[in-house]
């Protein structure tokens, strides 16, 4: 910390009877004093003024450290709370401080005389204590030269305070504190352009919170004072935490996927679920319970192959491998109610990938379409082959009942695989219990209704499908198929 004499005498007149401080780089210290040379009776029109009384329990604390220390005064004490403060805004440890005297304060009969205006360049450092601060500035300043106030003026660009602050334009920012046998207050006074008024009080409530953590303890180090207020406290720990939510408030938290569609099946049975066109470019649907009797039906069939879930076993990861058709959502819905797993395979991706998964997943049956057979089904495929559309008159014998459930929250529901752009694709298992949370939060984001209607466009290998899937059949709402002709 330095101190020199600055030349310009006429930068306060002897009109102002507070000190006036202002903070910058020295390579601004003229754009400042230019500044408060131009003040002139127009100045409220384009600048606009906030006060608040300091808390006197701060200033009680402040007093009580004063009779315990000859080596900090008021000015340093306050001071060095307004550096910190700069210094958390901005993690710059290194401050200009261009101090006017007003002549009531400034020595008439010492020599040299002393011009009443001087510079006093000053660091702070993380691991220093408040005290650490305030006896550097009293030692240095307020031990020769005690002031009844201080005025600081900030230069915003110096500072590089844009980006905290959400500033509009360039300008400067005075600090005043004026303390007074009756009463201390702090103020404030910039650019009507410059701030919002709810920042300014925010930046006078972290003053104050800087204040109050470095009068109850004043050998604290300065990166760990408390700097934010009880109202910001309580909208970061408690208004932007509400992380507790019941996104299905009509049943159970332990239900899996199926079940909740299962139960909209039952609120709405013959609401469309789907809506697709054939092979011949005919409009055709589903209602919800002709989906969930094909799904049923299908649940068994796999059961009859030995698809059946062990605890002490791992879920079964049956392959599916179709277009997109009401096949693939009846697919994915019948491995879940059978209480397996399933792997989604796009016809489309690349065999070499399609096989690296099935081979990874130790997939025991392959849901396929028999138009698909002859490409997509690995010639050296060791499981059972199940061609939806070929071998749907077997699979229709079996009952549309629902099937005994096995599963539970934690049961694997699907495994999707990453791009493996960085090497070999990474098998992601995704259990029952966050498929159904995101799929009501999704619900809830996207403001389903039952009147509307969903389109189903993304590949079935990329996540993106189990939004445009799940959270149109648990509303009641229609998933529309995109023809692969569009």
């Amino acid at each position: 910390m330095k101190w020199n004499q600055n030349t310009s005498p006429d930068l306060e007149t002897g009109t102002n009877s507070r000190s006036h401080m202002s903070i910058s780089n020295l390579s601004v210290l003229n754009t400042l004093d230019n500044r408060f040379q131009s003040e002139t009776a127009d100045r409220n029109k384009d600048f606009f003024h906030l006060q608040l009384p300091l808390r006197t329990d701060l200033r009680s604390r402040v007093e009580e450290i004063l009779r315990g220390s000859s080596e900090i005064s008021i000015e340093a004490v306050l001071l060095a709370t307004f550096k910190i403060l700069l210094y958390r805004y901005t993690d710059e440890t290194h401050s200009t401080i261009n101090v006017h005297l007003p002549e009531s304060d400034c020595p008439v009969s010492t020599a040299p005389m002393r011009s009443p205006s001087f510079v006093l360049q000053s660091e702070v450092h993380p691991n220093q204590t408040g005290r650490d601060v305030c006896r550097s500035l009293f030692e240095r300043v307020f031990k020769e030269y005690p002031l009844n106030s201080l005025r600081f003026s900030v230069d915003i660009d110096a500072l590089q305070l844009s980006d905290v602050l959400s500033l509009d334009v360039s300008s400067n920012l005075d600090f005043s504190i004026v303390f007074t046998e009756d009463s201390w207050y702090i103020s404030l006074s910039c650019g009507s352009k410059l701030f919002k008024l709810e920042t300014l009080e925010r930046l006078m409530g972290h003053y104050q919170c800087l204040l109050d953590g470095m009068t109850q303890d004043l050998d604290a180090v300065i990166s760990q004072l408390p700097i934010l207020t009880e109202p910001e406290k309580h909208q970061l720990l408690i208004d932007w935490n509400q992380t507790d939510r019941q996104f299905f408030p009509e049943s159970s938290i332990n239900d899996c996927i199926h079940h909740h569609i299962e139960q909209q099946v039952e609120r709405t049975p013959n609401a469309i679920a789907l809506r697709y066109l054939n092979p011949n470019l005919e409009i055709q649907e589903l209602t919800y319970q002709e989906l969930n009797h094909r799904a049923n039906q299908l649940a068994h069939y796999l059961r009859s192959l030995g698809i059946a879930p062990h605890p002490s076993q791992p879920t079964p990861i049956i392959g599916i491998c179709t277009d997109r058709s009401p096949e693939m959502v009846i697919a994915f819905l019948g491995v879940l109610k059978a209480g397996a797993a399933y792997l989604p395979l796009d016809p489309a991706y690349p065999h070499d990938r399609r096989m690296y998964q099935i081979n990874d997943c130790q997939t025991p049956i392959l849901l396929t379409q028999a138009s698909l057979h002859s490409t997509v089904v690995p010639q050296d495929f060791q499981g059972h082959v199940v061609c939806l559309d070929r071998d749907w008159p077997t699979i229709s014998a079996h009952s549309s009942t629902h099937p005994i459930h096995f599963s539970t929250p934690d049961t694997l529901a699907y495994v999707i695989y990453t791009s493996g752009s960085t090497g070999n694709p990474k098998g992601v298992l995704i259990p029952h219990q966050a498929l159904v949370n995101h799929c009501f939060a999704m619900r809830d984001a996207f403001a389903l209704q039952p009147s509307d209607r969903m389109l189903q466009f993304s590949s079935m290998s990329f996540d993106i499908i189990i939004e445009e899937l799940y959270p149109t059949l648990v509303t009641g709402s229609t998933l529309v198929l995109r023809s692969e002709i569009i």
